[in-house]
């Protein structure tokens, strides 16, 4: 009986250790190890080494999936024609997951291939789906899909007193939903909102760019980002967009095209310390990327 007591303390003593050693990582470190083994594939042209530092680095982190550069996606992808093991169906349903809130109806065509490899068909897929779904905050759902509205409505119509006005009303759902909910994520809170309509918090937050609001949201975003609940990019385009406004260029290179961008070894300089890619290295993967989407 002693030796069970022992044996469920002990258990429980390394869950909260690990759960507190999850809680201290800073993703930050996070994106620039993606960029690192990303240019180990891409750039070095070795997959398998790729793998393998993927492979590593999802151990330490919950993995992440990033718009372009799609890291826990390439990671299955590599470990399944090089021949490392990974948890198969476990980890194809997490693809699933991390995938669900994506910007294109057709985000898991490419993996369809291994999903039918390991059993999962078209059900299983609409299943785990629903299994996500059903985790959705439906509040804050709620909530940011009436932000989306009151954001856009006004700007359509060009009453732009108005604009100012529910900018200050979306602030203030920004600030409680920090505060009580912490960052309203797309894990959280999905990209489709009431009657169909897209939810993006980063043009939320963007549009704040002019406003008496800048500085507090300028410290708070960057907690998150650190966090692993905001991409960087949306941090970065927030900032450029204020710093065009103010006439003073662009830190990141976000907001201008990258032919505008003089001082480049400063940017990629200020890119690496958020955790995003160098701007030669976005621009190979932004040219990929519309090759993926125009087959």
């Amino acid at each position: 009986m002693r030796i069970l007591i022992s044996a469920i303390l002990f258990i429980i003593l390394c869950t909260a250790f690990l759960s507190c050693k999850q809680q201290d990582l800073n993703y930050i470190v996070y994106y620039q190890k993606v960029n690192e083994i990303d240019s180990v594939y891409k750039l070095a042209n070795k997959p398998k080494e790729a793998a393998k530092q993927y492979k590593k680095l999802f151990r330490k982190y919950e993995p992440k999936n990033q718009d372009l550069i799609q890291e826990y996606g390439n990671y299955i992808t590599l470990a399944d024609q090089h021949n490392i093991k990974f948890k198969r169906k476990k980890s194809l349903k997490k693809l699933i997951h991390l995938l669900a809130p994506g910007q294109h109806h057709d985000w898991q065509r490419p993996y369809y291939p291994l999903f039918n490899k390991y059993g999962i068909d078209s059900l299983k897929v609409k299943w785990e789906m629903a299994i996500w779904e059903s985790n959705l905050n439906k509040v804050l759902l709620d909530s940011f899909s009436v932000a989306m509205e009151r954001d856009q409505a006004p700007r359509i119509a060009k009453d732009y007193d108005l604009v100012e006005l529910n900018n200050e009303k979306n602030f203030e759902l920004l600030k409680w939903t920090f505060e009580n909910f912490g960052y309203p994520s797309r894990e959280i809170i999905g990209l489709k909102g009431n009657r169909g309509r897209d939810i993006h918090v980063s043009t939320l937050i963007i549009n704040q760019f002019a406003t008496k609001n800048y500085e507090y949201l300028k410290n708070e975003l960057i907690k998150y980002v650190k966090s692993g609940d905001l991409e960087p990019t949306s941090y970065a385009s927030f900032i450029d967009q204020y710093e065009v406004l103010k006439e003073r260029g662009v830190i990141y290179g976000e907001r201008l095209s990258f032919e505008d961008v003089l001082d480049t070894i400063q940017i990629d300089k200020n890119r690496k310390n958020i955790g995003l890619p160098s701007m030669k290295h976005t621009q190979i993967l932004i040219k990929m990327k519309h090759k993926d989407l125009k087959k």
